[in-house]
This record gives structure tokens, sequence and C-alpha cells, in this order.
């Protein structure tokens, strides 16, 4: 029986299979592997303390940024367990010295304006044809719009706006994972800050004053002072046998755990004044927020929830 092939063939074929692999080699290129860049896969960022009911933030795909490197502020990550929420954080990302902000036009009749990229956030106002404002980040087909006859900064989806061509370079959102809710819906005060605790109700009473209030809160039994200035003061409760004087018609009496601080220290008498109303006991809503140390109130008045820092206070968001 003859051999099907020569030794000259065999020579041949063993010569160009060995030129074959030198030149993939000096390519740096295996065998194999085409050559092509893999594609990333990228999790485009939730913003704004807000959480979606029921649902997190898909997976997208992005190719890397100009230049051949990924871009920095969009971080690969994994999909978060059922049930953790989002806290808004935003990387600078879409070119290096990309727009901060950039010019947004309302376009449809109406839309809501929600607390996160997605039709399962939360509505925090309605904006209409017209409304004008500026886009401060983008995910996933959504700007993040501040309403300027509002006042109020939400997400709208891009097909709804008419957005100039630098609202393409905005930064990309980029999602921090919080192990907790907030009990209501944050502003831009809580921009990727997340509770560092669930929500609890507290028993407090509330006194109103000319120029602030005081309260006290059951679970940690100690007074907030709050004056004009908006600075936070607290103390323990004290004991008094100074006397009150009568108030002024219509004015009120320092209450109960809030007469002895008021008469004990001039400086509170000075920034309150007099009360305006009868103490009120109620049930507080209350939730510290991590990096730096806050802790957030409702008052017994109004749906706005009062964020207090050690020499501070300020609105954090809305009663939902």
């Amino acid at each position: 029986m003859t051999d099907r092939f020569s030794p000259t063939v065999v020579l041949l074929l063993l010569i160009l299979t060995i030129a074959v692999l030198a030149f993939a080699l000096f390519q740096g290129v295996e065998p194999g592997d085409s050559g092509a860049p893999p594609t990333l896969h990228y999790r485009s960022q939730i913003i704004v303390g807000a959480t979606a009911t029921g649902t997190s933030t898909n997976t997208t795909e992005s190719p890397p940024a100009a230049g051949g490197e990924e871009d920095a502020g969009i971080l690969p990550t994994d999909t978060p367990p059922p049930g953790e929420t989002t806290s808004p954080e935003v990387s600078g990302v879409g070119g290096t010295g990309g727009p901060r902000e950039c010019r947004l036009m309302v376009v449809r009749s109406s839309i809501p304006l929600r607390s996160g990229p997605g039709p399962d956030f939360g509505e925090i106002a309605t904006v209409y044809a017209g409304e004008r404002g500026t886009g401060r980040a983008r995910a996933d087909g959504w700007y993040q719009f501040h309403a300027a006859g509002l006042d109020r900064t939400g997400w709208v989806p891009a097909e709804a706006v008419d957005a100039e061509a630098a609202c393409d370079a905005l930064p990309v959102s980029r999602e921090t994972i919080c192990p907790y809710d907030y009990f209501f819906t944050p502003n831009d005060s809580l921009l990727g800050r997340c509770p560092a605790g669930a929500a609890s109700t507290v028993e407090a009473v509330y006194q109103p004053f000319e120029e602030g209030y005081m309260l006290w809160r059951a679970d940690t039994d100690l007074i907030t002072v709050v004056g004009s200035d908006g600075q936070p003061a607290q103390f323990h409760p004290e004991v008094t046998e100074v006397e009150t004087d009568e108030p002024p018609a219509g004015q009120h009496r320092p209450s109960g755990v809030f007469e002895a601080i008021w008469l004990n220290h001039e400086g509170v008498r000075q920034a309150l004044g007099w009360a305006t109303g009868p103490s009120t006991r109620y049930s507080m809503r209350t939730q510290a927020v991590e990096n730096p140390d806050t802790w957030l109130v409702t008052l017994p008045e109004g749906d706005d929830v009062i964020g207090y820092t050690a020499d501070s206070t300020f609105v954090a968001g809305t009663r939902r």
C-alpha cells in the first residue's frame, strides 16, 4: 500500500503550519482569537437616593470610552440582590472636561418628574410642555432634570424633552447600593448618601417659638433647640427654680421639659423668644444617615423631613 502523501507534501504542510503559528504569535493573538475587543458590560447608575418599587436597575452594554480606555466613571458590577435600593452619586464621565449641565425643554403635554431614571420610580411633580431647565446627568435614556419654574430636580425620559447636543456628554450617574431605604422622597441634599439603618418611630414632643422651636425625643432623652439661624443645640433635661414671667398676649410659656432649658439659658430665651403655641406630643419618624453623621426627623406640622447635623439643619425631602 502506498502513502497518500509524499514526504515533500508533508514537509510543505509542516512549514506552512509553523509559519501561520509564528505570525499569530508575532501579532499578539492567540489561535482561535479574532483580535476584536471584547464587549464590556457596565452598570447603568441610579441617582438621587431614589428607590424603585420592586425593581432593580438593568445591566446595559456600552463601548469603551474614546482613546481605548474604559470610562472611569462607570463601574462594572454585578446585579444587586432584589430588594436593595440605590442612592445617587454622579461620576464625572462623558469625556474629560465634559459639561456639568445642559439645556432641556419639555415637549410633551405633561410628564411626571420622577425620583429616579425609570417609570417605576415615584413621582415628585408634574412638568408641562414648554417647561425649561437644566440637565445634570443621564442614565439609560433618562435625564436628571432641574425644572427651573418648580425649582425641583428629578428624572424625565429623553424622548419627552428637547435636548441640546451638549446633553450627550453629561455625566453618567454611578450607582451606590444602599442596604436600607429612605422612608421619604429625598432631595439633592442627600446625593450619594445612604441611610445608616432602617427608619423607626419614636415618641416626641414639639413646641413652636417666635424664632424657632424645641424638640424632645424619647429614645435619646435629648432636647434640641433650633433658632432662626438653623443651628441646632442639644441639652439634657434640667430642673429649675426660676419663675416664669407671664407671656405677652397671644404667646405661651415653654411647656414641660422645655421650660427649664428656656429659663436656665439666657441664650436660648434670646434665640427663641416666647412660645407661639402649646407643646404637641406626637409619633416622630426618624432615621440616621451615614457620612457625615446626620439624623432625619418629621415634625408634627408640614410634609418636610428635616435633617440635622452637628451645626446645621436642612430640608432633606418630603414625606411620601
